[in-house]
């Protein structure tokens, strides 16, 4: 598991970096890689900390790289990837935490296969999403925000409750 989640560190934190350096944006390439590798020490050291503070950071990078207008799909690719490092993280501890995992292959298996189809559709989505400008207000904005967020939390707690199930 952790080299799953070390490969998922490297990757957003290569792609972040690539898409500030290619638009000469030194600064902003130099932190993913400094936050990658803070972030690779906590995996090793089992600092739980480090994950949330490097996911934040990397995607508040993503998004500034986002806003400053930076290799958008790169930027993207970056953030699905910290994300995908993050998930993975999470799942690692808790698997760690409990005294006894039955069937933990079939579950990291199950888990991996959720998180490719998430994944994918989310850079699918945010590709067409990259290429498709739409002004909206800013009530229309917050108002599909909120819809994605309720879609998200019940999405989520769909899978908890078929995991929960899965493992009975």
């Amino acid at each position: 598991m952790k080299l799953l989640v070390s490969a998922g560190i490297g990757l957003a934190a290569l792609v972040l970096a690539t898409g500030a350096a290619s638009n000469a944006a030194w600064v902003l390439a130099a932190a993913p890689i400094a936050l990658g590798a803070l972030w690779l020490v906590g995996v090793v050291r089992g600092w739980d900390w480090m994950g949330a503070f490097s996911f934040v950071s990397l995607m508040s990078l993503a998004a500034l790289g986002m806003w400053l207008r930076i290799a958008p799909m790169l930027m993207l690719v970056g953030a699905v990837a910290a994300l995908i490092a993050w998930d993975l993280d999470g799942l690692g501890r808790r698997m760690r935490s409990a005294r006894r995992v039955e069937g933990g292959a079939t579950l990291v298996r199950a888990h991996l296969q959720r998180l490719a189809a998430v994944a994918g559709l989310g850079l699918l989505l945010g590709g067409i999403a990259l290429g498709i400008h739409i002004r909206l207000s800013f009530g229309w904005a917050l108002v599909l925000g909120l819809l994605a967020i309720l879609g998200l939390s019940r999405g989520c707690g769909s899978a908890i409750r078929s995991a929960t199930e899965h493992r009975q």
